[in-house]
């Protein structure tokens, strides 16, 4: 069935509908087969319902671990944090069948909706479809348009893109948090309140330089431990700042219980597993892996040199104040990773391909 509604453009909406279910498809990039291309799909489909246990919980958590002042709803600030925490508090659609239609065909996904609504697939087409519906970003990075279709009455659709990657090039493999957006991970009260209650800000920059390796036909992939829920957020932000479009990789959450450390610690096992996921879809790309000193950017970049040392080109991580990274953590981080690999930066200027 079709939705009632879209929401359609070069730019992703933040605002969920509150009349609707919200279907969300994320940016993902294609990778060449011997038939064609093949093209991994993902979303979550959220109710218009809203948990009110989980919106207090919340609420009370910004309120009184990061201190953030939620007295004045007419503030800005009260606005902001009302609109961001809306994907974690909605209710999930479950057992819904989905479908998706991907450039000018449309395709029936096996599996109807999981736990917290998701849903994911992977899609096959011959070159000459995909050629027929090609299109181009600002950045003139061809990609083909996804959106997906529930079978519900009444659905708001926030498509995305799918970008194509071929075989050979180079790749950049991005971190979000302190690497490209300012948000303060070591303070964890801070990065509550960056995250949910102030406007987010790039790293001074990092955008002007990935613009130009875009310039030479890099291809960017957005990997984080952050939680699938701010990308309505972090996606406009990033694409009205300028970065290039890309893949987005984020981890899989949903609040139940109300554990303060579960919305706030970070999975980098899954972090890893996603670039290594990259990394063996494109075997014969070179990849450039960005990153910060804050956690344990190093520890997987480095583990994974050691294993994929040939597709590995450069490893580059930004030396926080609050954390740096000396030697005995370089060493160990970096162990048996010729040191022409990897670099340590405090400026953007300082990057190189």
């Amino acid at each position: 069935m079709e939705s009632a509604n879209e929401k359609m453009g070069n730019s992703l909406s933040s605002e969920l509908s509150n009349t609707h279910s919200t279907l969300i498809t994320y940016d993902s990039c294609a990778h060449h087969t011997e038939s064609g291309w093949e093209f991994p799909v993902s979303g979550h489909l959220l109710g218009k319902k809203i948990s009110r246990m989980r919106e207090r919980f919340l609420n009370r958590l910004l309120l009184r671990f990061a201190q953030v002042d939620l007295t004045d709803q007419d503030s800005p600030e009260f606005a902001l944090v009302q609109r961001r925490i809306q994907p974690f508090i909605r209710k999930a659609k479950k057992k819904v069948p989905i479908g998706v239609r991907l450039g000018g065909s449309y395709h029936k996904i096996a599996s109807p909706t999981r736990r917290g609504g998701r849903f994911k697939t992977t899609v096959n087409l011959s070159s000459q479809a995909v050629s027929a519906f090609l299109e181009y970003d600002t950045h003139s990075q061809p990609y083909l348009p996804i959106r997906g279709v529930a079978d519900l009455e009444q659905t708001v659709t926030i498509p995305s893109r799918c970008y194509l990657v071929d075989p050979v090039g180079i790749s950049v493999v991005t971190d979000i948090d302190d690497t490209i957006k300012d948000s303060q991970v070591l303070d964890r009260r801070q990065l509550l309140r960056n995250s949910f209650a102030k406007p987010y800000e790039p790293v001074k920059g990092m955008k002007e330089v990935f613009e130009a390796w875009q310039q030479k036909a890099v291809k960017f992939h957005y990997v984080s431990a952050s939680p699938w829920q701010i990308y309505n957020e972090l996606h406009p932000f990033l694409d009205h700042t300028g970065f290039p479009g890309g893949s987005f990789h984020l981890r899989q959450f949903t609040l139940k219980g109300q554990v303060i450390r579960k919305l706030i610690r970070r999975r980098y096992q899954k972090k890893r597993n996603q670039i290594e996921s990259l990394l063996q879809r494109f075997p014969r790309r070179q990849f450039v892996l960005i990153g910060d000193s804050g956690e344990h950017d190093s520890d997987i970049y480095g583990s994974l040199a050691r294993q994929y040392g040939e597709q590995v080109r450069k490893i580059w991580i930004r030396s926080l104040a609050g954390n740096p990274l000396d030697l005995t953590r370089s060493l160990e981080a970096f162990r048996d990773v010729p040191k022409t690999t990897w670099r340590i930066f405090h400026e953007a200027s300082e990057l190189s391909l």
